[in-house]
């Protein structure tokens, strides 16, 4: 047998060993790769309410911009003056709540006037002779009473219609608020003069005694002045409430509308957003003076009286004091004087410390009792107590003075503490130099 040997593997070409590598140095920091260009950035149109840029500086930048590769989007038609999203307003966003605001109480007090103007133009009684040729000079011509009925329904009701179309459509403008505007102020001056003092004046040259009733119980000429001019007192702080109320809510709006509009408004047209406090001190002086009214009213009536009730079926009427019940008149005159005076006190103090917040939210807290006490006096006790001229037959002699009062007693309690709560709002802007809106 032959010797058989395995034979060797082939030789391999040697295997040059890896270089061994060099300690990294910690003190070497190695840069990352780049990362990849990213693509441009889709140019972005200008926020259409922006606070922090200005128109001129937004249309820079989209000049600027328009020399890039980038297609631009198409120009926007500017916003029209009637719309309430017009872009150049710095603050937008609190000028259109503030706007939306200042129309719902114009809507408010407008719905109020019309409905005043409307008894009163039924009170008025237009199918008698408006110019009688042997009119007695003790009675008023029957022309102005009815002139300022009419002028009362046309104020009212256009203060109303640019309410409504500012807060039914979201949509309206400063022309029209302007010419309501000039319109109210030769109308309301007339409706005002003719009803609060040419009418009362008329009544007053009868001199005549009042009869309330029971046997002796007869006001007396010099008494019945006293009652008539306590009516006249009180109609005063009231009408004005109402009318002039109208006409600054109104100025408001147009305040902000025409922030809205341009970027800068004359101070012609912002007149309305300024003299917080001093308007918040003369509602609440209003409301004191009507107070006094009313409580003398009550005085009066309460001597002669003794103290006790009209006998039905007489009543009392010396607006806007119609009623039974004259310690009532007594008890809300006291309270119409101490919710004034603390409005005047709140408006003084409104934005200092601790003392001015209570002050304006105990103001503001005992609003709604005030309204309820003038309400059921003026409106419901009163008045229901009167009756119809005949038991259980047609609504009550005096049932117009319900509707008129309702508004007149709301407007002249709400207007203070408004005003009042405003002024204490731009003190508290004031300090942090954040006012939102023209001093």
């Amino acid at each position: 047998m032959a010797d058989v040997t395995p034979s060797a593997p082939p030789p391999t070409a040697p295997v040059a060993p890896a270089p061994a590598m060099a300690p990294m140095d910690p003190r070497v920091t190695v840069a990352a790769a780049p990362p990849p260009p990213a693509a441009p950035a889709p140019e972005l149109a200008p926020a259409p309410l922006s606070a922090s840029v200005s128109p001129p500086a937004r249309a820079a930048a989209n000049d600027d911009s328009s020399s890039s590769e980038a297609p631009s989007e198409p120009s926007k038609k500017r916003t029209s003056v009637w719309s309430r999203f017009t872009t150049g307003s710095v603050y937008a966003a609190e000028v259109s709540r503030r706007r939306t605001e200042a129309a719902g109480l114009l809507a408010l007090w407008s719905a109020a006037v019309t409905v005043e103007g409307l008894a009163r133009f039924i009170t008025a009684d237009a199918t008698r002779e408006l110019l009688p040729d042997a009119r007695p000079s003790t009675v008023v011509p029957p022309l102005l009473p009815f002139l300022g009925a009419i002028f009362e329904v046309a104020f009212g009701a256009v203060g109303l219609m640019v309410a409504v179309v500012e807060l039914a459509f979201a949509s309206g403008g400063v022309w029209p608020t302007v010419v309501f505007l000039a319109a109210h102020v030769p109308l309301s001056w007339f409706t005002y003069v003719v009803w609060v003092f040419v009418v009362p004046a008329y009544r007053w040259r009868l001199n005549e005694t009042t009869p309330l009733g029971g046997p002796g119980d007869v006001v007396s000429v010099a008494s019945t002045h006293g009652l008539i001019a306590s009516g006249v007192v009180t109609s005063v702080a009231f009408c004005a409430a109402l009318q002039g109320g109208q006409f600054v809510f109104g100025l408001r709006l147009l305040a902000f509308q025409a922030q809205q509009a341009v970027e800068a408004p004359p101070a012609l047209l912002t007149v309305g957003l300024g003299y917080n406090r001093l308007r918040a001190m003369f509602w609440s002086a209003l409301m004191v003076i009507g107070g006094g009214g009313t409580l003398a009213a009550g005085i009066i009536l309460t001597i002669v009286l003794d103290g006790g009730r009209v006998t039905a079926p007489a009543f009392f009427s010396f607006p806007p004091h119609v009623g039974v019940f004259p310690i009532q008149s007594i008890v809300t005159g006291g309270v119409m004087i101490a919710h004034g005076l603390i409005g005047l006190v709140a408006a003084a103090v409104a934005g200092r410390a601790a003392f001015g917040r209570s002050t304006v939210a105990l103001h503001v807290h005992t609003t709604p009792l005030v309204w309820l006490v003038l309400l059921l006096n003026f409106c419901l006790v009163q008045v229901a107590a009167i009756g119809p001229a005949t038991a259980g037959m047609g609504p009550g002699r005096a049932s117009t003075a319900a509707a008129v009062h309702m508004g007149l007693t709301l407007v002249a309690s709400f207007i203070g503490p408004y005003f009042v709560v405003a002024a204490s709002r731009d003190a508290d802007e004031d300090s942090l130099n954040v006012r939102e809106t023209p001093p």
